[in-house]
């Protein structure tokens, strides 16, 4: 029952490219059910109030390319 070279090499390439798509899809997943939009009122500097204090993100994929912009972009 030993695995040949060519086994080996298929293993590993089917946990990596697995791991290479699973991995940062989770990630995404725990950002954005871990993002919390802050309802507070805020004064702007001539006194008005502002409603959201943060970035608003509404779904999976504006997380994504949110993630995309501060993370992998600046690798390239």
């Amino acid at each position: 029952m030993l695995l040949t070279f060519v086994d080996l090499i298929l293993i590993f390439l089917s946990v990596g490219i697995s791991l290479g798509i699973v991995v940062p899809l989770t990630g995404v997943l725990v950002r954005f059910r871990a993002n919390f939009n802050p309802k507070a009122l805020q004064l702007d500097a001539e006194g008005g109030a502002v409603p959201h204090t943060g970035p608003v993100i509404n779904s999976y994929f504006s997380m994504m390319m949110r993630v995309w912009r501060r993370e992998v972009r600046r690798f390239f």
